[in-house]
């Protein structure tokens, strides 16, 4: 147990070789009083202080405090009330299952337990959107998905406890990532047992998950999830209920073509407005203020919603396309918030009319642009000040702007009932 209060059941080693001597020597004395060490045997020190006295120390240390436990013949050497452990899995020397394991992709997490409560934050290490099967070692509650970026909160619907371990997909946005709290007793079966779209069972161990786009949550007592493709679907409930129903034809997005308004600050270099006839990145204008302009520019244009799209189960989003690099949008006026990362998406259901609809785009690039293009002017007229010039005046500019396609996109949502 720490003077913080936190307490551990073992200790892991880096997966290192090399120890210092006073590293070592704590590390003796926790075992020595009753910790459990998991960790290879160091055979000499990444410092040379006190060399060559304390290389002869920590060696001999290291084998008192390991003994004959190699990782191979031997996994465990008791040294007073404590012992080392090592070359056997680190579950099993826990005797539990893993706290989490994702089946895919490369998926960090931390874990807390509260008393009423467990809650993980997991998060994708990759740039590129995943849906794998998340385990959690924790049975007997409904997961919930909360996520940073917006607040939202969900009630997972489809999960299997088993095992000790609770297990469903989640689906990541690239470098995404969502906070899962099980803090409600699971005192039913989950509502859904299982689910086809298309053909497809995007739930199952492997499923590719094309056909849907939001995972079953439970709502009100129903189960939802939304597609992005028309078709049919078959479900079972958790109440052994099956489930079957056509999903609508869907509009096709409609691309966002322009013209865009642009509105640039005072004193960056810029013009204070110009037109865009196609979105095209800021450093291909033939215009020198825009193409090394760096700061918030204001993007405008206005775009008609036929009233057809606007149904009582459809959700609406705009997508960005590609974006360099932040986005803070409002549509009529109404606040959608500030996406910094692919997909640059946000739902509109809420802030859309039938009907026309005024849309500003607040785009923020980086720096280059503006302190290459400063290398190309007299000292005293440069824009920036920096105390070391990183760029030359013929470094390639980055791409900056809004780049899109800026496209309006439907998404059915499909309610059961368990």
């Amino acid at each position: 147990k720490t003077p913080s209060g936190m307490s551990y059941r073992m200790l892991v080693l880096p997966p290192t070789d090399r120890l210092t001597l006073p590293v070592l020597q704590k590390v003796a004395k926790l075992v020595q009083d009753g910790a459990t060490v998991y960790g290879q045997k160091p055979e000499r020190s990444p410092s040379l202080t006190g060399y060559p006295e304390s290389e002869a120390a920590l060696t001999k240390l290291a084998a008192d405090l390991w003994g004959p436990c190699d990782g191979k013949t031997v996994t465990e050497h008791a040294y007073g009330k404590g012992k080392i452990v090592w070359g056997v899995p680190l579950e099993r020397s826990l005797g539990v299952a893993p706290d989490f394991i994702a089946k895919n992709g490369k998926v960090l997490f931390i874990h807390r337990a509260e008393k009423q409560a467990d809650i993980y934050f997991v998060s994708n290490q990759d740039y590129k959107a995943l849906l794998t099967d998340c385990s959690f070692r924790v049975t007997g509650k409904i997961p919930e998905l909360w996520y940073p970026e917006t607040g939202k909160r969900e009630t997972v619907a489809f999960f299997k406890s088993e095992n000790g371990q609770t297990t469903f997909p989640i689906r990541f946005d690239p470098a995404g990532s969502v906070f899962v709290i099980f803090r409600q007793p699971a005192t039913v079966a989950p509502p859904l047992a299982s689910l086809q779209i298309n053909g497809e069972k995007p739930l199952d161990a492997g499923g590719e998950g094309t056909a849907i786009r939001r995972l079953p949550t439970l709502s009100g007592g129903k189960v939802e999830f939304s597609v992005r493709k028309s078709g049919s679907y078959e479900a079972v409930t958790g109440t052994g209920k099956t489930v079957k129903g056509t999903i609508p034809d869907l509009p096709a997005p409609a691309e966002l073509t322009g013209p865009w308004k642009l509105a640039f600050p005072a004193d960056r270099g810029a013009p204070a407005e110009a037109t865009f006839d196609r979105l095209i990145s800021w450093s291909d204008s033939p215009e020198e203020g825009i193409r090394y302009f760096s700061g918030t520019a204001t993007y405008q244009t206005s775009f008609t919603l036929p009233g057809e799209l606007m149904r009582k189960d459809r959700r609406i989003y705009i997508d960005l396309g590609d974006v360099k690099n932040l986005a803070e949008l409002s549509l009529n006026g109404k606040p959608l918030g500030v996406l910094w990362k692919p997909p640059f998406e946000v739902e509109i259901t809420q802030a859309v009319q039938t009907g026309v609809n005024h849309l500003e785009i607040k785009v923020t690039n980086l720096w280059p642009n503006r302190l290459i293009g400063d290398q190309k002017r007299p000292k005293d007229q440069r824009i920036t000040w920096t105390t070391h010039e990183a760029y030359k005046a013929d470094s390639p500019l980055l791409a900056s702007g809004l780049l899109g396609p800026v496209k309006v996109v439907c998404e059915e949502v499909v309610t059961l009932s368990p």
